[in-house]
């Protein structure tokens, strides 16, 4: 039986009764499936992977090869940063790399993550967090980059702790948000999950007039559910971007240009799940879909558009019309629920496939740090035993000096003796 989406009435929404559908939808054979043969006779709390690691991209991308949404990648790839030796031993669930112009999030994927990817199983922030990178890793310097990513534990602690919490999440790493184009925001509250994507926040300051060449700043939602509300996100996401304006501008104090009637929401029409557990999964499908049109510059032309891409520019600044050629009829925002199974299956198959790539690779760093180990006990060996040689050596080297010193005092010591014995000898004569 498919759920009944109710849309959202933002006072209605966001209440814990809202989720009790879910909850029984969700519970209707999950305690039915069968445990997976991948996992068999693994414990819940076994690591998997640790997501990025350094094995060869050739073998990265061939465990993602026929995925679908996995395998697709940029013709054009950017240099990816070189990933840390171990990152099990990286700080704060992050690396600089070698350069230091970038900090990566590593993502840990355990047994109990990968089970939540069977049937009726809601997906965790571990498995949403490692979609985001996988799709996002030719395009990961984070200055450079002109699209962005947060983790769902962003929003999250935005919510509960306020701008101030999250301020270190950009001054870290020293992210100017104001050069993006598109910044994700995923958001998991009340069982839940939605997406915020923040689009051009730097073309906020520009002049408030129609032209189809300047590029339009706004903020996109999509929920599967209509079950988020809307106004509280966006009044929690402009306060952050007006905090971020501020200490741009070197001030603590004063109003910032993000206002509700300055920077407009929209939710497009795209599909939505006829279930209690698949958010997680169109989540991630609504970020693959908007990611892809990452090359366009959202300018006004695209954004309010209303002929076909490709077709002469028609568009006129109506809501309604906003995002209705890009998004609501955009080829990559055509997906059916099968597809949306389709993907959750290939998702436990990226995993099996990546998990032994993992395992191989760690396997070989232990070697080679072991062979390292050996490499360099031999090596302190041999410098030991050189350096006793050397210091026998320089033993034995004063030894002998001391002992010719030793002959040379007494021969001159004997000298008057023999001198006296002549002259004796002399006078006698």
């Amino acid at each position: 039986a498919e759920l009944e989406i109710k849309p959202c009435a933002c006072h209605a929404c966001d209440v814990p009764e809202r989720a009790k559908e879910l909850i029984e939808d969700s519970r209707r054979v999950r305690n039915k499936n069968k445990k997976d043969p991948f996992v068999l006779g693994k414990a819940k709390e076994e690591v998997l992977f640790i997501y990025p690691f350094g094995a060869p991209d050739e073998k990265l991308e061939a465990a993602a090869s026929g995925l679908d949404v996995f395998s697709v990648t940029d013709v054009n790839r950017e240099a990816v940063a070189d990933v840390p030796n171990d990152p099990d031993d990286a700080d704060d669930t992050s690396f600089e790399t070698k350069d230091s112009r970038q900090r990566a999030h590593f993502v840990t994927i355990r047994v109990e993550d990968y089970e939540r990817l069977g049937p009726r199983q809601w997906l965790n922030d571990s498995l949403v967090d490692l979609f985001m990178l996988w799709i996002s890793r030719d395009n990961n310097d984070v200055h450079s980059s002109d699209v962005h990513f947060f983790t769902s534990h962003f929003y999250s602690t935005l919510s509960e702790k306020g701008v101030e919490a999250v301020e270190s999440w950009t001054a870290r790493k020293k992210i100017d948000i104001f050069k993006k184009k598109l910044i994700f925001i995923p958001i998991n509250k009340t069982l839940h999950w939605s997406l915020c994507v923040v689009v051009n926040p730097g073309a906020i300051n520009d002049p408030v007039v129609i032209d189809g060449d300047r590029p339009v700043p706004c903020m996109l939602f999509f929920d599967s559910l209509h079950m988020h509300c809307t106004s509280e996100t966006k009044n929690h996401v402009l306060k952050w971007l007006n905090h971020e304006y501020q200490k741009m501008q070197g001030r603590k104090n004063g109003e910032g240009p993000f206002k509700t009637s300055t920077f407009q929401d929209y939710s497009p029409q795209v599909p939505f799940q006829t279930n209690g557990y698949d958010c997680g999964i169109f989540v991630c499908r609504y970020a693959y879909a908007l990611y892809r049109l990452r090359h366009l510059k959202f300018l006004h032309k695209e954004v309010f558009s209303t002929a076909v891409l490709g077709s002469p520019t028609r568009f006129r600044c109506k809501k309604k019309n906003a995002f209705k050629s890009l998004i609501t009829n955009g080829q990559d925002f055509k997906f059916e629920m099968e597809d949306i199974d389709q993907m959750r299956s290939d998702f436990k198959k990226f995993i099996q496939k990546l998990s032994p790539i993992y395992r191989q690779w760690k396997n070989g760093k232990k070697r080679s740090e072991e062979e390292a180990k050996m490499s360099a006990k031999k090596t302190a060996a041999i410098q030991d035993d050189s350096a006793q040689i050397a210091a026998f050596e320089k033993q034995s080297h004063q030894g002998v000096t001391k002992e010719e010193g030793m002959e040379d005092l007494t021969m001159e010591n004997d000298q008057p003796a023999a001198k006296l014995e002549k002259k004796d000898s002399t006078v006698s004569e």
